[in-house]
């Protein structure tokens, strides 16, 4: 086997390890923050939008843990500019 399909294989193994980890990760918060979505949920069904205060006194009133006060991160597309390859 030539070394460039070992190294090529290695860095398979290492970007699906890092998908997988992401991936479960993404699962057990959704799992466990399943409570609060179902209620953003039934907002949403009553309501077609939601200001970001009452998202947030939805999440402290289901015991989602508290942010630190920081801005909402936006992404690249909500910014008007492309994601970085």
């Amino acid at each position: 086997m030539s070394q460039r399909l070992k190294h090529s294989r290695a860095i398979d193994a290492e970007v699906r390890a890092a998908v997988t980890a992401a991936y479960e990760r993404g699962r057990a918060l959704l799992k466990e923050r399943l409570p609060v979505l179902h209620r953003i949920a039934e907002r949403l069904l009553e309501r077609e939008t939601l200001e970001r205060a009452e998202l947030e006194a939805i999440a402290r009133a289901q015991g989602a843990p508290a942010r630190d006060g920081a801005p909402a991160r936006r992404g690249a597309l909500e910014e008007g500019r492309a994601p970085a390859p």
